[in-house]
């Protein structure tokens, strides 16, 4: 019996490790776009963006931004595909001992 509360508190932590990041990736992804939207205010308040150097300094900055959150949404899917992949393996094995349990 001990084994399955234990199974079934290791898939708690994993939900609630799964909503924590949820949550997370919503915060990121509103600060992200707020400073995107900072990033085009200034560039177009303070420089010439019709100059070649500065416009492809500033399309230069919001492609790394771009980038980093394309390799941030797919890190946090890969962790959520480990987490759902584990998630349904302790609930295999919770089958698997209560099953057992009634034959006892």
């Amino acid at each position: 019996m001990s084994e399955l509360r234990k199974n079934q508190k290791m898939r708690e932590d994993l939900e609630k490790n799964l909503y924590e990041i949820e949550k997370e990736n919503e915060r990121f992804s509103e600060e992200y776009f707020e400073g995107l939207r900072e990033i085009n205010k200034i560039a177009e308040e303070t420089c010439n963006l019709k100059e070649p150097k500065i416009s492809q300094c500033v399309e230069n900055i919001r492609n790394n931004i771009l980038n980093m959150q394309k390799q941030r949404d797919e890190y946090l899917s890969n962790y959520k595909r480990l987490i759902y992949s584990d998630r349904e393996k302790l609930e295999e094995e919770e089958k698997n001992i209560r099953t057992r349990l009634s034959a006892i």
